[in-house]
C-alpha cells in the first residue's frame, strides 16, 4: 500500500522533468537503483517512466 502511495505520488511530480531528474527523483523517494525503481514504477502506473513522461 505505501509503495502504491508513493508511486502515485511519484508520477504526478513527473510532470516537467527530463530523464536525468526522474532518476533524482527517485534516489529522493528511496530507490537505490534505477532498474528497482522503473519496475516498480511499471507495476503500479502500467508503463516505464518515460513512456509516461512522452504521454503527459
Amino acid at each position: 500500500m505505501i509503495r502504491l502511495y508513493r508511486l502515485q505520488n511519484v508520477a504526478e511530480m513527473l510532470e516537467g522533468l527530463d530523464h536525468q531528474d526522474v532518476l533524482e527523483l527517485a534516489m529522493d523517494m528511496g530507490y537505490y537503483d534505477q532498474s528497482h525503481f522503473i519496475r516498480d514504477f511499471k507495476a503500479v502506473i502500467g508503463k516505464t517512466p518515460e513512456v509516461y513522461i512522452k504521454e503527459r
